[in-house]
Parts: structure tokens; sequence; C-alpha cells
């Protein structure tokens, strides 16, 4: 989890209870009755939620074929100075925009 686990949303699951497993290579991922199994190159782990935040080429959706309809899209990062108006707004949220764009989305960090 790198980066994310000093991150704001990293400590607050670790304050819900939620088990961190940092570092560790997963081959695959098969949903059963009570959660998934996360198969790992060395053993496995159950959870009853398992967030695929793996990127594009995720492991996670390929191993449930939830990427089946997925299309390829092009991509467009930027990083935007704003004033600290803007900044004192923004701090401590998130927004993700679904819709706005046929097929992609939009997020502010």
């Amino acid at each position: 989890m790198g980066g994310l686990k000093r991150g704001a949303l990293a400590r607050k699951a670790r304050e819900a209870g939620v088990d961190e497993a940092d570092g560790m290579r997963v081959a695959g991922v098969e949903a059963n009755d009570d959660g998934c199994t996360i198969r790992l190159t060395d053993g496995s782990l159950h959870a009853r939620i398992v967030v695929g935040a793996d990127g594009a080429n995720s492991i996670v959706g390929l191993s449930l074929d939830l990427m089946r309809d997925a299309s390829a899209d092009i991509a467009l990062e930027a990083e935007v100075a704003v004033g600290p108006e803007t900044m004192r707004e923004w701090h401590s949220r998130m927004g993700v925009d679904l819709g706005v764009v046929a097929g992609g989305y939009g997020w502010v960090f």
C-alpha cells in the first residue's frame, strides 16, 4: 500500500478494524459464499470485502471477471495549481464525478 499506508484513508480503515496486508503479491481472487479468497504467491487470505484498487490491469477485476465489458479508453491526468481558498475548500475532501464523460470519470483529491 506504500504511500496510502500513511494516508488518511488507510488510517480510517485501520481505526475501523480493517487488517492491513501490505507488500504481498496477489495471484488471483475467488469469490465464495462468505467473501473472497485472495490467492497469494505464498499462501492465501480470506476477506469478507475486497477493494480492487490495483489499476487498469486489475488482477482483482480480471480474476472476478469484472472487466468483461470494459473498453480501453485514453486517460488524462494533471496536477492543477489552485489558490488558498480552493485548497481550504477541498481540505480533507475527495470528489468523484461519474457520467460527466461517456465511459469515464473525474476526481479531485
